[in-house]
């Protein structure tokens, strides 16, 4: 089978799981509709409500068993007296997105999907850890930002995933005779388990198990999936250029021109898709020069892993984290809602970019991403792109 057939035949597969997701309801997912996706707070509710013996399942240990057990890999824990905790707060005044505790032990687990690490966020949560490590919970396995870790020893901090750890936990949750008996918890574990491969790009296992007879079918089949596999991510760096070369260009034709402030042209493009986590490859442009000694605020296009758009506060064009007070943030910004602004690091404000109200995700590649590839809705989207920008700038 060449490429061109090894394509035609896995677009037929994806076409046609599409179409079963739609007849069976498998499209309609509590979680996506309430953008609980990118939500780390409700998700850590969800994930808390799960393992707490108390919680509103009222199936006792069974879920918190499974994931000391089978996530943090802990044996012959103590259920007697054990307590699980949301938003646990610390002598630091910082608070923990869940902990695990009985009379011997306390496990901090620290939950990052989007958000960056704080300054000696993990090295404070370890202070408070009883014989265990600090766990750290990302989409993709990735290491913490050093600057979190601070002075511990990183032997000390134990790395769990969305994309293998809690997937499986999940799996085993549905296993249990209680989740297959109870409709309510079974059909929100199956729609929780769908959002998040959702979010680490896995396929349903039935899709799965198509595509890969497909690829097995014989060597010529297997020869053209490695040829697609080879192009696919230089396909996925030369969609992030066109979208920001294509920006700058047009807002260069409108008179603006950018700055170099940790730009997308310095590399981070191609390093996007070698790591786990993200190289912030970004487009920015002057708003005010030295508000402050040297602190000027700029108008940034950003991918994280959605696109967006906001206001940043660099000092000497390099980011130093908060340079400004609220104060000084309303005043300078009055175009924006007072509500919508903020203080996160070099943040003022920020905004997601949408393509029929869905923001292009470069990392989970969602249907908005998958857009970009079709003309019409590349040139729609940054259309709106640079006039948003432009209004911004004004």
């Amino acid at each position: 089978m060449n490429i061109e057939e090894m394509l035609i035949n896995v677009t037929a597969v994806s076409e046609k799981y599409d179409l079963i997701n739609q007849k069976t309801g498998a499209c309609f997912n509590i979680f996506n509709i309430m953008d609980v996706s990118t939500n780390e707070v409700k998700i850590c509710q969800l994930i808390y409500d799960l393992l707490n013996p108390y919680g509103s399942h009222y199936q006792g240990n069974s879920y918190l068993k499974l994931f000391i057990e089978h996530v943090l890999g802990i044996d012959n824990f103590n259920y007697n007296g054990v307590r699980v905790f949301r938003e646990y707060l610390t002598s630091q005044n910082r608070r923990i997105d869940l902990v695990i505790e009985n009379s011997t032990i306390t496990i901090p687990i620290e939950v990052k999907i989007y958000a960056d690490d704080q300054v000696n966020q993990l090295n404070d949560y370890f202070k408070m850890a009883r014989g265990a490590n600090v766990f750290y919970l990302t989409l993709f396995e990735r290491e913490p930002d050093k600057k979190s870790c601070g002075t511990m020893n990183t032997n000390k901090i134990t790395n769990i995933t969305f994309e293998n750890d809690i997937v499986k936990w999940i799996d085993r949750c549905l296993q249990l005779r209680e989740t297959i008996t109870i409709a309510p918890i079974r059909e929100v574990l199956l729609q929780f388990r769908m959002m998040i491969r959702t979010l680490t790009n896995q396929m349903g296992d039935e899709k799965e198990v198509e595509v890969k007879e497909l690829i097995s079918k014989n060597s010529e089949s297997f020869k053209s999936a490695v040829a697609i596999e080879q192009s696919l991510k230089q396909c996925k760096i030369d969609m992030m250029y066109k979208l920001f070369t294509t920006l700058e260009k047009m807002l260069s034709l409108r008179g603006y021109n950018k700055i170099d402030v940790y730009d997308y042209s310095n590399g981070n493009v191609e390093k996007y898709y070698n790591i786990k986590g993200t190289t912030y490859p970004a487009l920015s442009y002057l708003y005010k020069k030295d508000v402050k000694p040297a602190v000027d605020i700029i108008l940034r296009f950003e991918i994280e892993y959605d696109f967006c758009l906001g206001f940043c506060s660099p000092i000497n064009h390099t980011c130093a984290g908060e340079q400004l007070t609220m104060d000084e943030i309303r005043n300078n910004l009055t175009n924006i809602d007072s509500n919508g602004l903020k203080i996160d690091g070099w943040w003022m404000y920020i905004e997601e970019l949408l393509l029929e109200n869905e923001s292009p995700n470069f990392n989970a590649h969602n249907e908005a991403y998958y857009k970009l590839f079709d003309e019409h809705h590349f040139n729609s989207f940054i259309e709106n792109c640079v006039e948003r920008a432009i209004e911004l700038l004004k």
